[in-house]
């Protein structure tokens, strides 16, 4: 990682990271998990998803696979489509 890079992820904590980041869908994932009333140590139980992975898909610095998607979206019951609209 470049010292760039860790510059903009430092100075953008608790704000969207649109500006440095394509993918602002991950927040959808967050919303969806909040919304179910669900932490992500009970998402990892349901989709056998670690919960780490699931805290860096959340803050975009990891790209889901598509097993990933399916779990994720079964558990929450959103479309994946919704959920990861790329």
């Amino acid at each position: 990682m470049c010292a760039t890079t860790a510059y903009k992820k430092e100075h953008t904590i608790g704000a969207c990271r649109k500006k440095y980041f394509s993918r602002c869908e991950v927040n959808k994932l967050r919303q969806a998990r909040l919304r179910a009333d669900k932490t992500q140590l009970q998402l990892m139980k349901e989709t056998g998803i670690y919960f780490a992975t699931i805290s860096k898909i959340e803050r975009s610095w990891l790209k889901p696979s598509e097993q990933q998607k399916q779990k994720l979206a079964k558990a929450l019951k959103v479309g994946k489509r919704w959920l990861f609209p790329d």
